[in-house]
């Protein structure tokens, strides 16, 4: 008896030995041959750079380390924040998410993918614009091979000789056509409906099952930072089906020609739902929308069209809609603000996307 348990004994060993090491082989077979956290060390000490030239006020100075530039979307933002708004920033808040490491296409080079968020706040607390932005740094591989790490500090990160090979604030707009552009906006004036209450009747959706306040939170927090609602998916170019998945969580219901949702594991969904033209259409044929662009007072969860290109790409407006976004917040002097994918931004000012490409943009009441 005492001989069976030893030998049961011996062999549950001998199982949790062999175990061990295949786990450990898996482990070193599935391991990177980079270092992950230094990857993370190098867009970190970029982005410690940015928050201390923008806190400083000076978001231009020490470009080699805080790799910004003069046509960044959030450098455009904080200047027009400061000098034609005359805010103060108080602070700026980074995040780094997705971090991955990739083969560069020099053998020598390494790319250092990333998905970023930085917020200003310039004490609108809950309303303080968000940006979020996909980045590609890249290095030299040295920097980041494990064997050379013995023979140098994992804290000492030299930013002169990183590149930045991708940036999804980058604008093909210069910061002084944006800043002119930016200035006549602040001409404009919209009126604000008080009233955002959370129910209102709707010809898509019966029984007054319409609340602007979901769609407008929802949209708050799928704008940044948190990836793509698994429910709907992403796309490149996801601005429309992100404010048409938040126009269906305040309340309107799906239509036969506007729609996105899983079928038997497998992703369905209408072009209306997904492209900025046919949602553009469809929330004026549905009558979803009130009767004109730019008809009734602004409020929350309303959706801004915008266009400012033509259908071959030139830079002139051809009455079809080529981004949306959607209320999110207003500012005290009547500034309006939305929100929107691709790139995403969360409560900026309404015609800050106008301001940066050029062109139109119009508004539809959500009834």
């Amino acid at each position: 008896m005492a001989k069976n348990k030893l030998k049961w004994h011996l062999l549950f060993c001998l199982i949790i030995l062999n175990s061990s090491i295949l786990f450990q082989s898996y482990l070193f077979a599935e391991e990177s041959p980079y270092n992950l956290s230094r990857a993370y060390q190098f867009v970190e000490q970029m982005l410690k750079e940015q928050k201390k030239v923008f806190e400083a006020g000076t978001p231009l100075e020490n470009r080699i380390n805080s790799k910004l530039t003069s046509n960044d979307e959030t450098v455009f933002y904080y200047i027009s924040e400061t000098k034609i708004y005359k805010k103060k920033l108080i602070s700026f808040k980074y995040k780094i998410d997705d971090l991955k490491v990739e083969e560069g296409k020099s053998s020598d080079k390494i790319l250092i993918k990333a998905y970023i968020t930085r917020e200003f706040d310039f004490g609108y607390e809950a309303l303080n614009p968000i940006f979020g932005d996909h980045i590609e740094l890249e290095v030299d591989k040295t920097e980041l091979t494990k064997n050379t790490l013995n023979v140098r500090s994992t804290n000492q990160i030299d930013l002169s000789k990183a590149k930045i090979k991708h940036n999804d604030a980058k604008s093909k707009t210069d910061l002084n056509t944006y800043l002119k552009r930016a200035e006549s906006s602040k001409k404009l004036s919209v009126t604000i409906n008080s009233n955002n209450g959370s129910t209102v009747s709707n010809r898509a959706c019966t029984n007054n099952c319409w609340n602007r306040i979901k769609a407008k939170n929802y949209a708050y927090y799928w704008a940044a930072g948190h990836g793509r609602n698994p429910k709907y998916g992403g796309f490149k170019y996801n601005c429309t089906n992100f404010v048409s998945q938040s126009l269906h969580e305040g309340g309107i219901a799906f239509q036969s020609n506007w729609y996105n949702k899983v079928v038997n594991g497998k992703r369905q969904y209408t072009y209306t739902f997904v492209n900025a033209y046919s949602l553009d259409r469809h929330l004026w044929n549905k009558k979803i929308a009130n009767d004109g662009r730019n008809k009734g007072k602004v409020q929350h969860a309303d959706v801004y069209f915008y266009d400012p290109h033509n259908s071959v790409g030139l830079k002139y407006p051809d009455g079809h809609a080529d981004h949306a976004a959607i209320v999110t917040g207003f500012l005290s002097g009547g500034r309006v603000l939305v929100s929107y994918n691709s790139n995403d931004r969360r409560n900026v000012s309404y015609t800050f996307y106008r301001d940066v490409e050029g062109g139109a943009m119009w508004r539809y009441h959500i009834k």
